[in-house]
């Protein structure tokens, strides 16, 4: 599956029930914003540019809530990602609670706010 991203249009924070590959396709570097089931929270930039400490590509571990916005660093606009989904996968998202995030990752609160569901 390939997602395509803007710095109108970001994915927003949810997450699956199996782990994923995510992969940088085409575009400007997108940022990864990972919040764990056990507490931790990382980014990672994906992109082509080592002097950027850019990775082609990493694996989210299964339940990690993801929110991914493009870095906009060579001007194209947009970030093209992809990850895989795996056969027999029904296709649900899960949408953390924001309040929840919250409490668990105070530090994270601009994110938090900036990539969860509206209310």
């Amino acid at each position: 599956m390939y997602l395509t991203i803007d710095k109108d249009h970001p994915s927003l924070l949810h997450t699956v029930q199996y782990g994923q590959s995510w992969m940088h396709s085409i575009g400007d570097a997108a940022i990864v914003h990972c919040f764990t089931q056990n507490g931790q929270y990382y980014k990672v930039r994906l992109g082509l540019d080592k002097n950027k400490d850019e990775v082609h590509g990493f694996y989210a571990d299964p339940g990690t809530f993801i929110a991914i916005e493009t870095a906009e660093n060579n001007g194209v606009g947009f970030s093209k990602i992809s990850t895989e989904l795996p056969d027999g996968n029904d296709g649900a998202i899960y949408v953390p609670r924001k309040d929840k995030l919250l409490q668990l990752f105070p530090a994270q609160r601009d994110i938090i706010e900036r990539f969860s569901v509206k209310e």
